[in-house]
């Protein structure tokens, strides 16, 4: 691993040689980029060798489960669910010994006898269920058991007996929670071989946050209680932001970053007994100088003049004074050796190429002992540490990338502004990687081979109406959903902002650009106009337009010839698609832009019906609908359908680009025939071969 870190970094730092840009158009300049995408796969092949799945680790709890049943009488069965989950092989190294200890706690804690358990109604075997999964770039595994739950007053009147709490301060079940890791606390009435001791859990967190994790709590009484363990999905590797002090290079975590800026004077301000701390939103957030953290040189002391960078570790904020930000970057971490491997707030090095090493900063020791203060409330200062509440700014707050697409307008170079959650990309890649491909549809502008994957690039401005214009698309945004990957050209990377939700506003229906299906909301921001993207409907239609569905939709063999197929779709590009493909597979297809129409168009159809004579099914066979539609959802259409007695027969399947159990379930609430995946053909051909 460090041979394919040291030459990964060598080779990136060879690509950002300043004296490359003369040599971009030349042959040596695509080698350059070549050898670079070699050595990034190299990395990813390096990160995947180490995962494994972590199947084994949840087979030998199930063991620990039967033993500790066995020696308290209790009876709980195990139910495993991801066992499947590739894992780094970190986590099943470091985390078998935490897991054996939240099942022992899960039965001996949380599941009650078996007579307990008859008095509450409840199964007299309990549950005990082991989950694990994948979300986004993080890994979670899941203890979760049907007992009896946590018992927070019993927790509290224990805190306040160790000292650990004053009985005349209220807490918050959330902080409450908290009291869980208190080192030598424990709620059992006893101490035995198997629990009662009070070390635990604290033993759980420290793996947990080793693996620059974290965990989570959440318990109802007399419903069980479930841990949640949440780490990166590589160990090896790491998302981070690089940033300079002095002559050193360090690496924030990108879990542990939320948003770069620079300060204006008026908005500094010094607090009692906590210094320095700048005015964030709603919140004054305690400055930490990076230089004087580690006692090394730095070429400012002025937060005006540096960088601050919002960090967060368990709804703690702080704005870490840097002198510069150099950019983003996947490194692979070297564990610490010798007199570094003291440092707490370290935790691990990383080969930046020529800038030389870079440390990793442990942002859960940094932030251990910060606390915020609202801006407003100045007087909190004055509290002791233990009664001031941290300031959640996060929880409510999404990234948002911040991009250019630069098109023509009248002959003019036009500079537009678009948003897209910062969740969905992923990579960012030259232009120059993109392979174009001869009689490309519309918006398609060909393939990129990335790492092991082949990955569709749509030019975005021609996807959005515009005209482009010469040499504006220079960048590959790579982004994701669900397993699907595609790029978008675009003309530059600006950065990417945290804002709450409620500061993405409606469009204003006045605006040309508004009338585009793509555009969902605006940011106003530094009194400029971000038009946020509806990055799922854009991904549909790239599916849409590179999927063949029309040779799955032959195979479908319909019970009368010409079946007639009303189809509800707000997507111009999808509803073609699909139009096309029904149409050669032999059917006959009415066309409806949004829920409304379509429920106009049957309404005509029933109308007709009426003054004629006949049914429904004379002129109709089937409707296909997407669900997330204008004017009116397919839910309600579906709704529509199957409370009239005379249309409640008509079969209607749903499209929906998810089909989770939210939306199955809802489906089946308002009796929808089934849900179909958009971009599962063959799943719409069995539905179709069975309703028509």
């Amino acid at each position: 691993l460090e041979l394919v870190a040291a030459t990964t970094a060598a080779a990136g730092a060879l690509e950002q040689n300043p004296h490359l840009a003369e040599l971009k158009e030349t042959t040596l300049g695509s080698e350059i980029m070549a050898l670079t995408r070699s050595t990034n796969a190299l990395q990813d092949l390096a990160v995947r060798l180490r995962m494994m799945s972590i199947q084994g680790m949840f087979q030998r709890m199930k063991r620990v489960a039967f033993d500790v049943c066995r020696a308290s009488g209790k009876r709980a069965r195990i139910i495993l669910k991801g066992a499947e989950t590739q894992v780094d092989r970190g986590v099943v190294e470091n985390l078998t010994g935490a897991m054996v200890h939240l099942i022992r706690n899960a039965v001996d804690h949380g599941i009650e006898p078996p007579a307990k358990r008859r008095e509450a109604s409840k199964p007299e075997s309990g549950s005990i269920t082991l989950q694990a999964g994948r979300e986004g770039s993080e890994i979670f595994i899941a203890v979760s058991d049907d007992g009896k739950g946590l018992d927070l007053e019993r927790l509290k009147q224990k805190a306040a007996e160790r000292g650990l709490l004053n009985p005349e301060h209220s807490l918050s079940d959330e902080k409450a929670f908290e009291l869980v890791f208190a080192e030598g606390l424990s709620t059992a009435q006893t101490v035995t071989g198997v629990s009662g001791r009070g070390v635990g859990m604290l033993a759980v967190k420290n793996a947990v946050e080793s693996l620059r994790g974290r965990i989570t709590l959440q318990s109802s009484p007399g419903e069980g209680l479930t841990v949640r363990l949440t780490m990166p999905l590589a160990l090896a590797s790491v998302e981070g932001l690089v940033v300079r002090v002095g002559g050193s290079y360090y690496i924030i975590p990108a879990n542990s970053m939320r948003e770069c800026f620079s300060a204006q004077p008026k908005d500094l301000s010094t607090v009692k007994g906590k210094g320095r701390m700048v005015k964030f939103r709603d919140a004054l957030l305690p400055i930490i100088h990076l230089g004087k953290l580690f006692a090394i040189p730095f070429e400012t002391e002025d937060p005006t003049a540096g960088v601050l960078v919002v960090t967060e570790h368990r709804k703690r904020f702080a704005a870490l004074l840097v002198d510069e930000v150099i950019s983003s970057q996947q490194v692979m971490v070297r564990p610490l050796d010798g007199e570094l491997a003291k440092i707490d707030a370290v935790s691990g090095t990383a080969s930046l190429g020529v800038l030389g090493l870079a440390l990793v900063l442990e942002m859960s020791v940094i932030l251990k002992d910060i606390s915020s203060l609202r801006a407003n409330d100045l007087s909190g200062a004055n509290k002791r540490k233990d009664q001031v509440e941290t300031v959640d700014i996060g929880s409510n707050q999404v990234g948002m990338v911040d991009f250019e697409v630069e098109h023509l307008e009248n002959g003019k170079r036009i500079r537009s502004l678009f948003a897209i959650n910062a969740f969905k990309a992923r990579e960012f890649v030259p232009a120059t990687s993109l392979t174009p491909l001869p009689a490309s549809p519309k918006g398609f502008a060909g393939m990129l081979l990335l790492r092991d994957k082949t990955i569709p690039v749509v030019r975005l401005v021609e996807l959005l109406g515009f005209t482009p214009a010469e040499d504006s698309e220079n960048i590959i945004m790579i982004c994701e959903f669900g397993s699907q990957a595609i790029g978008m050209l675009v003309s530059a990377i600006n950065r990417v902002h945290y804002i709450s939700w409620a500061e993405i506003k409606p469009p204003p229906q006045a605006h040309d650009l508004v009338k585009n299906s793509y555009i969902v909301g605006i940011i106003l921001m530094h009194r400029e106009t971000l038009f946020v993207l509806d990055f799922e409907h854009i991904v549909q239609d790239v599916l849409y337009l590179y999927k063949d569905f029309g040779q799955t939709l032959h195979g479908v063999e319909r019970r009368k010839t010409g079946s007639r197929i009303l189809l509800a779709e707000d997507s111009a590009i999808v509803r073609r698609k699909i139009s096309t493909a029904l149409q050669e597979a032999g059917m006959e297809v009415f066309e409806a832009a949004n829920g409304l129409e379509a429920k106009e168009m049957i309404m005509a159809l029933l109308a007709k019906v009426e003054s004629e004579g006949g049914s429904i099914f004379d002129h109709l066979d089937l409707v296909l609908s997407d669900i997330e539609m204008p004017e009116l959802d397919g839910y309600t259409l579906t709704s529509t359908i199957k409370t009239h007695p005379a249309l409640m027969g008509l079969p209607v399947i749903l499209q929906s680009s998810l089909t989770n159990e939210t939306i199955v379930k809802r489906a089946k609430e308002v009796h929808a025939n089934g849900v179909v995946g958009k971009h599962d053909p063959d799943e719409l051909a069995l539905q179709l071969k069975q309703y028509l």
